[in-house]
């Protein structure tokens, strides 16, 4: 009897990790976090496509001249808020400034991605999520 709870189980868990591979529902707003993200499937093949050589090099040009950049992320998370990259030139940059004078008086949230999830690590960036 344990034994077809625990093989009904681990098949009902498998089951459910596929359907979330596939389906990828939307992320309400409260729930984003670095562990809890994901693009949606068509923006995951559009993304893995994408020449990410040219785009690094095209922030580190642009980051030459300024100390950080903003941009409306291309590949957003499948969330229900709109996403946003801040991208740093270096360390001496007060983030929650910077985002506080673009999006005052809206609920926000952001965290910079664990290394081993980050798909640019060579370039310090946020990810940054404003409810819609």
């Amino acid at each position: 009897m344990k034994k077809s709870i625990c093989i009904l189980f681990i098949f009902s868990l498998l089951h459910f990790f596929v359907f979330l591979y596939f389906h990828r529902p939307i992320i309400p707003f409260q729930l984003i976090n670095p562990s809890f993200t994901w693009r949606s499937y068509e923006i995951s093949q559009k993304y893995t496509q994408n020449n990410k050589t040219n785009f690094i090099k095209h922030l580190q040009t642009k980051l030459k001249n300024e100390s950080y950049l903003f941009l409306k992320n291309d590949f957003p998370y499948h969330v229900n808020a709109q996403h946003y990259v801040l991208w740093l030139k270096n360390e001496n940059v007060n983030i929650s400034k910077i985002i506080q004078q673009r999006f005052s008086n809206k609920n926000i949230k952001y965290f910079q991605n664990y290394h081993f999830l980050k798909s640019i690590p060579e370039i310090k960036h946020y990810q940054i999520f404003v409810s819609n």
